[in-house]
């Protein structure tokens, strides 16, 4: 008898319904801004790494302070490292340590200074000609854009602190895929399994 199997069918279905308790709404709903959350992050970071890498070299024709490039190539490299340990399960986790490295002490003070003296280099450095729409002077902006994404993302993990998982499940957002349960040919009823009115399992 293939009883078990809609035992099991039930029982799943029975779950589903628990999903409507505020806790779960809640957690389902952090899953989803898990997801969206981690590809804004992921997108605006991987964008800031190429404008900063950019700039570092057009840093180095303009001979920028030695001491100063080994400082911003410290922070390249470390953002470099936030990229690459952001894990779509636990965004916040990466987000955290970029607010941490951008906005606090003692990297953050560093931040602002090295901010300002990039810029101020270039401006001084830039050769007098007249700009048009295809030929523009170089931009130094990538500082800057780190200490937004980082503002907004302490702020964004503020207004959403993490919720707890119920008992049981995952904090890991659950793909289609793991969602869609294959039922093989060997799960279809067949003649013996047609129950009798009155007969239970």
């Amino acid at each position: 008898m293939k009883n078990q199997r809609v035992l099991e069918l039930a029982n799943k279905f029975a779950d589903m319904t628990k999903m409507k308790s505020p806790v779960n709404v809640e957690f389902h709903a952090q899953r989803q801004r898990f997801s969206d959350f981690f590809e804004m992050f992921r997108k605006n970071l991987r964008t800031i790494i190429g404008e900063m890498g950019s700039e570092i070299s057009t840093l180095k024709g303009r001979e920028f302070d030695t001491k100063m490039l080994v400082l911003l190539n410290k922070v390249y490299h470390d953002v470099i490292e936030v990229y690459r340990t952001t894990k779509q399960d636990d965004p916040y986790a990466a987000a955290g340590k970029l607010v941490q490295l951008v906005l606090e002490r003692p990297n953050g003070p560093v931040i602002e200074n090295l901010d300002f003296l990039t810029k101020h280099h270039l401006k001084q450095t830039n050769v007098d000609f007249g700009e048009t729409e295809s030929l523009r002077r170089p931009q130094i902006r990538s500082l800057e854009l780190l200490k937004t994404l980082a503002t907004q993302l302490r702020q964004f993990m503020a207004t959403y602190p993490l919720v707890k998982p119920p008992a049981g499940q995952s904090n890991r957002p659950v793909s289609l895929k793991e969602n869609v349960q294959d039922i093989s040919p060997g799960d279809k009823l067949g003649p013996e399994d047609v129950t009798k009115p009155g007969i239970i399992g």
